[in-house]
């Protein structure tokens, strides 16, 4: 949003050259590659650049400078532009919503993670971040399964108690 506020505001001066600088090296990517774009203020932020430049010959140079934490003016910037609430007319993409709600989700269900300390598969992992999936699902399962260390050669006498009992329960 801070880029289509900036060129909302090159819109309005009479130079014709400018450079923008921003820290969101993600939205210069988008910025880049249009035709991968999705997102509804990228494109309606290519499609205001491609005015600007059609209109009157105007050229632009976006820059990404890396993230200015640690340097006291551009933290007092930081601070000032997030405490500024500006009525932005755009509905937030579902992606954004989606995003925020599974990093939200992600949080608490860490949070539920962390007291249970005497859960043994706690010990082995206890950061819930995601295993890689395998493709072929019994090579999953096997996977999970000695990660967990539930094998035949851990849990041999379950197998064979059930086995028991349902060869009973079949005679």
């Amino acid at each position: 949003m801070a880029i289509w506020l900036a060129l909302e505001k090159v819109f309005t001066l009479p130079e014709n050259t400018f450079c923008i600088y921003s820290d969101s090296l993600s939205a210069l990517e988008t910025l880049a590659h249009p035709q991968t774009s999705t997102h509804p203020i990228a494109s309606e932020i290519l499609c205001f650049l491609a005015r600007l430049k059609a209109g009157d010959d105007c050229e632009i140079l976006f820059c990404w400078i890396p993230s200015h934490v640690g340097t006291p003016g551009n933290e007092l910037a930081d601070t000032a532009a997030k405490s500024v609430s500006i009525d932005l007319n755009h509905p937030l993409p579902y992606a954004d919503i989606k995003k925020s709600l599974l990093i939200y989700v992600h949080s608490l269900w860490q949070e539920s993670w962390d007291q249970q300390i005497h859960n043994k598969l706690h010990s082995i992992q206890p950061s819930l971040k995601l295993w890689p999936v395998v493709p072929v699902r019994m090579l999953d399962v096997k996977l999970n399964r000695l990660r967990i260390g539930h094998t035949r050669l851990t849990h041999k006498y379950l197998f064979l108690v059930s086995g028991v009992l349902l060869v009973q329960h079949a005679m």
